[in-house]
């Protein structure tokens, strides 16, 4: 147990050492990071960036697009194609009445394109956020919805970070 409590320990120094900020606030190895991102998608602090990135995870196909002017983020688009057994169906039928009423809670936001395609073997889902308009108190409430902050998701940088965070890929 004692040996136990030491290893926990640390590595709760080593994640403590990796973590410190520097003298701008900013993470160890944060910026290095951001630099990476903005050669990448060839930012452009004044002008239009577009940032198109990609993942394939279990059979979902999913293609993101972000624009921005500079690094203020005002259109997110995001385009799945979900197959039906993700939702542990096997048809169309299946799944549109599985999917309904969630999909109902999308119809009537204000900035937010929302579409479905119901096709075999897949769910076609296209929503476009329009981050100028879009109402994010009515979208935190919808059901299973991702909680977004205005002024987290506005940040292109910091969007495409997680998405690199969460093993997409950037679109050539």
């Amino acid at each position: 147990m004692c040996v136990k409590r030491i290893l926990v320990f640390g590595l709760l120094l080593l994640v403590l050492a990796a973590c410190q900020a520097d003298d701008d606030g900013m993470l160890k190895g944060e910026q290095e990071v951001i630099d990476m991102i903005e050669d990448r998608i060839d930012y452009d602090p004044d002008g239009e960036n577009v940032v198109q990135m990609y993942l394939r995870e279990g059979g979902m196909d999913r293609v993101v697009t972000m624009r921005a002017d500079g690094n203020d983020l005002y259109e997110l688009t995001i385009e799945s194609e979900l197959p039906y057994r993700l939702f542990d169906v096997e048809t169309k039928e299946e799944a549109e009445a599985l999917l309904a009423d969630s999909m109902a809670q999308y119809e009537d936001l204000t900035g937010l394109d929302y579409e479905a395609d119901f096709l075999e073997p897949y769910l076609y889902e296209k929503l476009v956020y329009h981050y100028d308009e879009l109402d994010f108190a009515a979208y935190n409430v919808i059901d299973n919805a991702t909680q977004l902050d205005p002024l987290k998701e506005r940040d292109l940088i910091g969007q495409v970070k997680w998405y690199v965070e969460q093993q997409y890929y950037f679109v050539e």
